[in-house]
């Protein structure tokens, strides 16, 4: 049984948190991105993989929303934020009510994973952009249990894992606030991985933080910022900085890249 082409699969894994004879294990492609296999001797072929796979079932909205700009009004928030910082002010609200937030954040060998989060001081951990493709294990089936018991959740990420969450839940939750990020495309986290043990090499040091649009030396040019363990911290500008780089010609593990 295939739930899509391989090369369609954005890797959301909605597929395998649906699978209740848990017949789908998740590998990594030989690009370093998350696709699921299925165990043909466990799957009874219910099609429910098939069902809520964002790219075989698309879902398209019947009238066009009307849109907003906004920002923190807070200068310290929105400056630690990537852009304006609406997604803390979100965050905080659902928290300060007694929600729950998901998005992504990173977890302690600095991958990139989504997150339940239930309290103010964990809302920072999703703050900034995180360019490379994040690991939604399991992160539905929390999402369903939450709302299940009446629970305000907030649930932040690219427009496939969004519509992967919405084919799971199979209808439409009034305690539910769904948020899409602008999106152009993940890069590998096998290049991710390479690019990080890249930096602690050249600092001798593992990385602590890490800032993808760092705002300096401005927000419209801004910065690729490491901060190390030993106290030191990388800085290059989005123009000169072998990830920035690799990610504006499209992430491609294909593409060669060096790191000097």
């Amino acid at each position: 049984m295939k739930i899509c082409d391989e090369l369609s699969c954005t890797g959301c894994l909605a597929c395998a948190d649906t699978c209740k004879m848990q017949a789908i294990s998740v590998k990594k492609n030989r690009q370093g991105f998350s696709y699921p296999v299925i165990n043909d001797s466990v799957c009874v072929r219910c099609g429910k993989c098939v069902s809520v796979c964002p790219v075989n079932v698309q879902k398209k909205n019947k009238a066009a929303a009307v849109p907003f700009a906004c920002w923190d009004k807070d200068d310290k928030e929105r400056k630690s934020a990537t852009s304006g910082g609406f997604f803390t002010c979100l965050a905080k609200k659902f928290v300060e009510d007694g929600g729950v937030a998901y998005g992504a954040a990173y977890d302690s060998s600095m991958k990139v994973v989504h997150k339940r989060i239930t309290s103010l001081n964990e809302v920072t951990q999703m703050r900034g952009s995180k360019y490379v493709q994040s690991d939604t294990s399991q992160i539905y089936k929390k999402v369903k249990a939450d709302l299940s018991i009446g629970k305000k959740v907030l649930f932040s990420g690219t427009p496939c894992q969004v519509a992967a969450l919405k084919n799971y839940l199979g209808k439409d939750y009034e305690n539910l606030l769904l948020v899409d990020i602008m999106c152009h495309g993940v890069p590998s986290p096998l290049i991710y991985d390479d690019y990080r043990k890249w930096l602690e090499n050249k600092q001798k040091s593992k990385i602590r933080k890490l800032d993808f649009r760092y705002k300096k030396p401005g927000w419209t040019v801004f910065s690729m910022k490491a901060d190390f363990e030993n106290g030191k911290s990388y800085v290059s500008s989005k123009y000169e900085d072998p990830y920035h780089c690799f990610f504006s010609l499209g992430g491609r593990s294909d593409v060669k890249a060096v790191l000097l």
